[in-house]
């Protein structure tokens, strides 16, 4: 099924939704001859249809950022629905690069679980990592390690040796699976709970 929006609702193929909708200026982008929504408010749409997967992939590739997404919801909040709308703007500030890592996210804050930041650059020496989630105090790493993204050759290899630099420069690193995070939501936060108790005990 493909969405569109636009100002009108001719005739349209089966396969087409399309949405009646007026979009601000502000939130246009021009694709040849065609006018196309602009990457934050696809995102804040396809987060009102429960497709999370184009957050992560906005924030994934720069184009959008929760201040960014913030600026939009402004001048769309009048269709939105506040709940949806305060759901994407909070988990867009983890900057969570995929589902799993948004879900590990979303279940660390339930917990309680704080002092991490996603996918921000650290300096190991002469190299530059993004780790999934960092706590810089107790220098913790944890990483969501998905069969989609670690099973080519070159991601695996690249992923094995982001963790060794990591480990040479004194970070410990967890690792969970989408299903571990899924299924065994307990299990990862008493091994989360118990690496940080480890530190505290050092």
């Amino acid at each position: 099924m493909i969405d569109l929006a636009g100002p009108q609702t001719d005739v349209v193929p089966k396969i087409v939704r399309l949405h009646q909708i007026k979009v601000p200026v502000e939130l246009r982008a021009n694709r040849g001859t065609a006018i196309i929504t602009n990457p934050e408010l696809t995102v804040l749409d396809m987060a009102m249809m429960g497709k999370w997967a184009a957050l992560c992939e906005g924030l994934r590739r720069g184009a959008v950022n929760a201040d960014s997404l913030a600026r939009a919801n402004d001048l769309v909040a009048h269709r939105l629905k506040t709940g949806v709308r305060k759901e994407c703007l909070a988990r867009a500030i983890g900057n969570p690069w995929s589902v799993p890592e948004m879900n590990l996210q979303m279940l660390y804050r339930q917990a309680g679980i704080d002092g991490w930041v996603g996918n921000r650059k650290i300096s190991c020496g002469e190299h530059l990592v993004v780790p999934d989630i960092a706590f810089d105090v107790p220098k913790l790493i944890v990483e969501v390690d998905g069969r989609k993204y670690h099973t080519q050759v070159a991601s695996f290899e690249a992923d094995r040796a982001r963790g060794n630099w990591l480990t040479a420069d004194g970070w410990r690193i967890l690792r969970f699976t989408p299903m571990m995070i899924w299924n065994e939501p307990e299990t990862v936060l008493e091994q989360t709970w118990a690496a940080l108790a480890a530190w505290r005990r050092a």
